[in-house]
């Protein structure tokens, strides 16, 4: 094997490849941490394996600008992902370089170099690896197809990420679900016990004929983000593939001459998952506008009370609001070995049968309301009783360019202990 390219451009083509080689891999997976390189006379081929995700791209000289892709002699190789991107980055990002394989190192213990050549003189060389990177083998049916615009999906999905569930006995929140219809777009994390949820709906963001609902398994979100991230394209194919005797069931994700294939998918969580839509269109008797930027310092101070102490005591730190309709503020209390007492100014709008009512929940919850919101607006908080979930509405996001409009809500429980 034998080609030429310019480095800043393979580079640049790499990164997704590395990041799905090198995290969130499966533990003792054979293709992991390595990249196989295939360089055929029109394209070269790189595949990257991490167990539950692999991504397969093509580079060309028709679709990269400079990237001065030469095929000197077709071959296949594979090499260790973090060695390979270490090497290129020693030549400077302008240069064209010479990839080669020398076999005639080869020692008992090694399957050969791979040699760079920069000016015909500077030269880098690694160990070729004895392991092998597969692709999966591709779906035949599928169960989901549908177009996506890219920007929206990574902006729906990099909001709501933060919400998925941890815990490993409660696989079904381990994911992030997607729904899609004509109109628009929803995205939809939570552990349980708190959720969040992303609704872009408008013109141009998706295609598709009916209702489709997409479950994303979390271990390989992070993956997806930075690999449409480093996309051009302005749209992307999504589908979901039947398992069968030859497959096992996948998300493919197609772009840019690139194949992400997501493994590792729990049919179930698809009919299990929480009906959020229950919590939301619920018409809530009490209901209160706040300006966001109000809850910043309550919030702080509350989680100033969770002190390193109390951490080792107890995984959940929570706080009371005491809700006061006839003089429209919310008092904030925490009170553990530090104690913290704040007011929110508030604007009722529906108030209830009761002028007052204490709530109970995570302070954590009342921090990434604040964090994982918008940084200005006034939300709406929405309570049926000091034990139902708390439901919190932001405003509305117009985009005029793009004729699109964003809502975005969270809800959480309530608790009992103090």
């Amino acid at each position: 094997m034998e080609f030429k390219i310019n480095v800043s451009k393979f580079i640049t083509a790499l990164a997704p490849v590395i990041d799905v080689a090198t995290k969130n891999t499966v533990k003792d997976f054979e293709g992991a941490f390595m990249v196989s390189i295939s360089a055929m006379n029109d394209e070269l081929n790189l595949v990257a394996h991490g167990g539950n995700a692999c991504i397969q791209k093509n580079l060309l000289n028709a679709k990269i600008d400079k990237l001065n892709y030469e095929c000197i002699e077709e071959g296949e190789t594979v090499v260790e992902a973090k060695k390979l991107m270490m090497s290129l980055s020693s030549f400077p990002p302008h240069s064209d370089i010479k990839i080669s394989i020398n076999l005639t190192t080869a020692g008992d213990d090694s399957n050969g170099e791979m040699e760079m050549v920069c000016d015909g003189t500077e030269i880098q060389s690694m160990p070729i690896s004895k392991n092998d990177v597969n692709p999966p083998v591709a779906a035949k049916t599928f169960i989901a197809e549908l177009e996506a615009n890219r920007e929206i999906f990574i902006k729906g999905m990099q909001k709501v990420n933060f919400s998925a569930g941890i815990e490993e006995y409660r696989p079904k929140y381990l994911c992030q679900v997607f729904d899609a219809s004509k109109d628009g777009v929803r995205f939809i994390a939570g552990n349980g016990a708190r959720f969040a949820i992303n609704e872009i709906t408008g013109k141009g963001i998706v295609k598709t004929t009916k209702k489709q609902r997409i479950v994303f398994p979390k271990h390989n979100i992070s993956n997806i983000i930075a690999t449409l991230k480093a996309a051009s394209t302005e749209n992307i194919t999504l589908k979901e593939g039947e398992g069968s005797k030859d497959n096992s069931e996948q998300i493919v994700i197609e772009f840019d001459d690139t194949i992400l294939t997501i493994l590792g998918i729990d049919a179930n969580i698809k009919k299990d998952y929480a009906d959020v839509d229950k919590i939301l269109n619920y018409d809530h008797p009490y209901k209160f506008k706040i300006d966001i930027k109000d809850w910043v310092y309550p919030t702080k101070g509350t989680r100033a009370t969770y002190s390193d102490e109390m951490k080792t005591d107890s995984l959940v730190h929570n706080a009371e609001v005491e809700i006061n309709v006839k003089k429209d503020k919310f008092i904030v209390k925490a009170n553990t070995n530090m104690k913290s007492k704040r007011t929110v100014k508030v604007e009722t709008i529906d108030s209830g049968d009761e002028d007052k009512m204490l709530i109970r929940c995570n302070s954590l919850y009342l921090a990434e309301m604040v964090n994982q919101g918008y940084d200005s607006g006034s939300i709406t908080m929405r309570f049926i009783d000091q034990d139902k979930p708390v439901v919190v509405d932001y405003p509305d996001l117009v985009d005029g360019v793009r004729d699109t409009i964003e809502k975005y809500s969270i809800f959480f429980t309530t608790s009992k202990k103090k």
